[in-house]
């Protein structure tokens, strides 16, 4: 059984998990986020809501708004940090398929997240590129408009970062480390590379040990003569 359209998630989809199993409600075809649509060439990994707006039942020709959430799957408050991390690969996968051959191009490597997690009203952690590694944080909600620099808190301190829009995904904030990547000659070097950046990023810094103080010699008290011969102080 499913739920009505509108009692799943009132016709706004930015309102689903990407995990979340929506069926049609004319065919009772499902679409699985897991699966994604081989009749559309829909990779593996793409939530309904990241769907083509021209998109429509494979089986059936029903639009989106047909399809209805499965029991259990609806809405999501707190995204899933991995579940965002996967969707940014998918992402920018997408995006390579512009610049393979070009010279910011590194074949070498590939796309991938590491250490994502949920940090103030989002997630955030490293996506490395054929060209370019970098902090990524989503948000749950939006941000400045597209090219603001934003700064965020992080354990380690203030990071600057720009706001952007990236397809699939909506609004984005990155910081780079390093574009383009030539100087990497594998994943195993731009993945050491990452870690230490998370690492750096999410650790706080100790807080400064305090320095002994040198011990300070006082000059000798200025001797009162009177005293050292009379065997008493002076009036």
């Amino acid at each position: 059984m499913t739920d009505t359209f509108e009692g799943s998630y009132l016709g706004d989809s930015t309102r689903l998990s990407p995990e979340a199993r929506l069926e049609c409600g004319v065919c009772w075809h499902v679409y699985d986020p897991a699966i994604g649509d081989a009749a559309w060439q829909i990779p593996a990994g793409t939530p309904f809501n990241a769907l083509p707006e021209h998109w429509t039942c494979p089986d059936c020709n029903s639009p989106r708004h047909k399809f209805m959430v499965l029991d259990g799957e609806g809405h999501d408050t707190t995204p899933d940090p991995l579940a965002v991390a996967g969707r940014l690969e998918t992402a920018y996968r997408a995006s390579e398929a512009r610049i393979i051959g070009l010279p910011i191009h590194n074949p070498r490597l590939k796309v991938e997240s590491l250490g994502f997690r949920r940090h103030l009203d989002g997630a955030a952690g490293i996506i490395i590129t054929p060209w370019m590694m970098a902090i990524v944080r989503v948000p749950d909600q939006g941000v400045a408009p597209t090219g603001t620099e934003v700064l965020r808190l992080f354990p380690a301190g203030e990071v600057p970062m720009i706001a952007g829009d990236l397809a699939q995904i909506g609004a984005i904030e990155s910081c780079s480390l390093f574009s383009p990547m030539d100087e990497f000659a594998d994943m195993d070097a731009a993945r050491l590379a990452a870690e230490a950046a998370i690492e750096g990023l999410f650790t706080a810094p100790e807080p400064p040990q305090p320095q002994p103080q040198p011990e300070v010699k006082r000059p000798p008290a200025a001797v009162d003569r009177r005293a050292l011969l009379f065997g008493a102080s002076p009036p």
